[in-house]
């Protein structure tokens, strides 16, 4: 019963394995998700307001802190990603690259044109995978710089970030089970989460729905991710490795009414 025009739109909006589920009615397709709380309709919003209520904390002299991440990636993919956590401990997904087969300097470029962008100078340090650190080479040899030696001499300072798997996914589902009471900043919707993503971010959205728990011959899952399409997850694993946790965010409701709530 639905327009031709109308199906499109659907179809445009919806990718990876919501796509499946909501307009395939493969329900299945989600049994075995790393993260099966992660919801379009909840944690994905419009780049514009993202960036209009970024704009606004900016201009309010709020206490924001920045967040970058950085998983390193040649003939796969890299990934680079930079946010914002406002003074509600809210983090947002903001901006950045993933693109496979790009050298190191173009990566760097990336990472300095997102900086400027957003007027990210104020951020200290990227927090990446610890195996960036380490110098390449062969044998019992090491040879040559380390990614982040590439990075220090261009004025980015890295830090490593956390790469247990078992810890970082919990602290991520952690952030994305929308807790009772806690309001989005932006829309004024109760029972919000804590981590939202931009729709700019097209890359992101397309991993959390694909990211899957791996299997055993016997079908059985297994309490160890598949290690496919995952530089995303694993850069948001790293950009949340000094953030708290949930529980000492949530505080007493406190509802605050937005401007065209007022009106």
């Amino acid at each position: 019963n639905l327009e031709p025009d109308f199906i499109k739109t659907l179809e445009a909006s919806y990718h990876g394995q919501m796509r499946d589920r909501f307009l395939m009615g493969q329900w299945a397709s989600y049994e075995g998700l790393v993260y099966p709380d992660f919801s379009e309709m909840t944690h994905v919003m419009s780049h514009h307001s993202i960036t209009e209520y970024y704009k606004k904390l900016v201009a309010s002299g709020a206490n924001i802190t920045y967040l970058e991440g950085y998983d390193y990636g040649l003939a796969v993919p890299y990934c680079y990603l930079c946010g914002f956590v406002d003074d509600l401990g809210n983090v947002f997904l903001l901006d950045g690259g993933y693109q496979k087969e790009v050298p190191i300097d173009m990566q760097i470029l990336k990472i300095k044109e997102c900086r400027n962008e957003y007027h990210m100078e104020h951020s200290n340090h990227v927090l990446c995978d610890p195996d960036i650190f380490r110098r390449k080479g062969s044998g019992k040899k090491t040879v040559g710089r380390s990614i982040s030696d590439m990075f220090l001499e261009d004025g980015i300072y890295t830090t490593r970030g956390n790469s247990d798997i078992s810890n970082g996914i919990v602290k991520v589902s952690q952030y994305l089970i929308p807790q009772r009471n806690h309001q989005n900043p932006i829309t004024g919707v109760f029972n919000a989460p804590y981590i939202y993503v931009s729709d700019k971010l097209e890359f992101v959205i397309n991993e959390f729905t694909g990211y899957y728990w791996k299997r055993d011959p016997k079908g059985d899952i297994l309490d160890q991710p598949v290690d496919k399409d995952d530089h995303a997850m694993d850069t948001i694993k790293y950009m949340l490795s000094h953030r708290p946790s949930v529980s000492t965010l949530i505080t007493p409701s406190r509802p605050h009414e937005l401007g065209w709530r007022r009106w």
